[in-house]
């Protein structure tokens, strides 16, 4: 099984405050703190649903072992900045970045054995294999398609936002989100 765990992460949005308020059409300042945590909310739905992840950051992907082929299911990924593992004394190692080979051009990224053409054996533990990564599209790259999205998700967040019951997002959005799993930029 895989984990992924946010390391850091600025504060900055996808979507400023003035844009989510005119799509909104709210005028005024006083949902302001509400509309900033809806937005936040509608991101991480939408980075759920596709992989992609909306904004800068580091990350860190865990496994029980090595796979063949690792695949980072998370775009865009700008470097893989180390890999570790517990060996099988279970003591912590780092790989030389010449063990392993990083292709940053496909969804989702590939990394594989370097010269070796082998994987180290690693102990019989959860998160025996950790590659910490840095991803994310800045304000100025965000595919429109992914702005429009986190919109979408938006409104609806802030249309239902009380108690109506199990109210789930329309299909329609739900429809436009997901052909985004497979885009790549």
């Amino acid at each position: 099984m895989v984990f992924y765990n946010t390391l850091s992460r600025p504060s900055a949005l996808p979507i400023d405050l003035s844009e989510a308020k005119d799509h909104l059409r709210v005028i005024g300042n006083d949902e302001d703190a509400l509309i900033r945590q809806k937005i936040r909310t509608a991101m991480a739905h939408v980075e759920n649903l596709t992989g992609h992840i909306l904004t800068p950051g580091s990350f860190e992907y865990s496994a029980k072992a090595f796979d063949d082929v690792v695949h980072l299911d998370r775009y865009p990924v700008t470097e893989v900045t180390s890999i570790q593992y517990y060996d099988a004394g279970n003591t912590l190692q780092t790989l030389p970045t010449d063990d392993y080979i990083v292709n940053l051009r496909g969804f989702p990224v590939t990394i594989e054995p370097g010269i070796l053409k082998t994987w180290p054996s690693t102990a019989n533990r959860h998160a025996a294999v950790i590659i910490t990564f840095a991803a994310g599209y800045t304000q100025n790259n965000l595919p429109a398609e992914l702005k429009e999205a986190i919109l979408l998700v938006l409104s609806f967040l802030y249309d239902n936002r009380g108690d109506e019951g199990h109210r789930t997002l329309p299909k329609t959005i739900v429809d436009l989100i997901h052909p985004l799993k497979q885009m790549i930029s």
